[in-house]
């Protein structure tokens, strides 16, 4: 009996996991429902911002290094650095390597951050405002507060952009490891198995964290979410995953910003199916509490900076306080000085009983 309960219990939650898997496939790949919020004047013109400036600045870039720096380098490297290409092998390889590293920190990292600040998250959250609105059906000059979409605070973003930050080291740490095993069972190939998985997850969180935060759900809710309800978040994250994962570092990150408007519009459209899920998911299917690293790493750097920041705030409140005091204290005592002078000028005879006395002296000196 105890067996035949755990095979069931096996085959009720590996059906669960597939259900859910498949229909968070269908919904990543429901391209016809993510057209048509992109329809609308403003989300399609948030949309080719985010798509311009990723293809040009970001893409175009890494194909300008690929395409046209390196190569030149190769080909004019022995006119520019006077060797012999047949028969020196070390100073090529070590010529591309400083050029790409030049590039890449001085122009194309800048750039993206830029991009990634500047153009792709307030045009990520106008996109989810638009979304939001459409779904409601809301007119752009209602001014219902209770149905207007909810603005996260700059604290919320800073903690979303750090959240999101260490969730990419850990993603290409994984992404990184080294070949070392034997065949094709090495570490490398796990954590490049794992961080494929890894990036699923996270491009299904990047959507619904839009969604949720227009909404007001929790940080620790969306975490529990995700992590209950990992079989739809996996099939989400399938098709942006599939499409970029296998790309260069640049081109992967330009290719997916330029897509990712779809997910958010669907992601906006499927927000109650995440409830379902997570109900229906909560007794078969166990945590996958793949975000935990990423989570602890951002509390304690968000911990950090807050009490950096109340301890400056309080050096500055107490620094304030003691110039205010001896501002006190020096009125207090220009007060004093100046009433111990006036009283000094009240004890003191006028000047005509002065004169009055010393003519009086005068006169009876005289006289004697």
């Amino acid at each position: 009996k105890s067996l035949l309960f755990w095979t069931m219990r096996l085959l009720a939650g590996f059906s669960v996991i597939l259900k859910g898997y498949l229909r968070g496939l269908f919904h990543g790949l429901n391209i016809i429902e993510g057209f048509t919020t992109l329809c609308s004047r403003d989300a399609l013109i948030e949309t080719l911002k985010c798509v311009g400036a990723n293809i040009v600045l970001i893409i175009g870039s890494d194909k300008l290094l690929h395409r046209t720096i390196l190569p030149l380098i190769r080909k004019y490297g022995c006119w520019i650095y006077g060797y012999d290409i047949s028969n020196s092998h070390l100073l090529p390889k070590l010529i591309e390597p400083i050029a790409g590293f030049v590039f890449h920190s001085t122009w194309l990292f800048p750039i993206w951050i830029l991009i990634y600040a500047a153009v792709n998250v307030p045009g990520y959250n106008q996109l989810a405002s638009i979304a939001f609105k459409k779904q409601k059906n809301i007119s752009n000059n209602t001014n219902n507060q209770n149905q207007n979409p909810r603005t996260s605070s700059p604290q919320e973003e800073l903690y979303r952009n750090m959240f999101f930050f260490f969730l990419l080291v850990q993603k290409y740490s994984l992404q990184g490891l080294p070949n070392i095993g034997f065949g094709t069972l090495t570490i490398g190939f796990l954590g490049r198995s794992i961080s494929f998985v890894f990036s699923m997850l996270i491009y299904s969180l990047s959507s619904f964290d839009y969604a949720w935060a227009i909404q007001g759900v929790p940080v620790a809710r969306r975490h529990a979410c995700i992590e209950q309800a990992w079989p739809y978040f996996l099939g989400f994250g399938t098709p942006i995953t599939v499409l970029t994962f296998f790309l260069p570092f640049f081109v992967s990150l330009g290719l997916s910003s330029c897509l990712f408007p779809f997910p958010i519009f669907l992601a906006m459209n499927n927000i109650t199916t995440v409830e379902e899920e997570f109900k229906s998911t909560a007794q078969y299917v166990p945590k996958l509490p793949i975000f935990e690293p990423s989570y602890n790493f951002t509390e304690s750097f968000a911990n950090s900076l807050t009490s950096f920041v109340f301890e400056k705030k309080k050096n500055q409140y107490r620094s304030s306080i003691n110039i205010i005091s001896q501002q006190k204290e020096q009125t207090q005592t220009s007060k004093s000085t100046k009433t111990a002078a006036t009283n000094r000028k009240k004890l003191s005879p006028p000047q005509h009983l002065k004169d009055d006395i010393n003519a009086a002296l005068k006169s009876s000196s005289l006289s004697s």
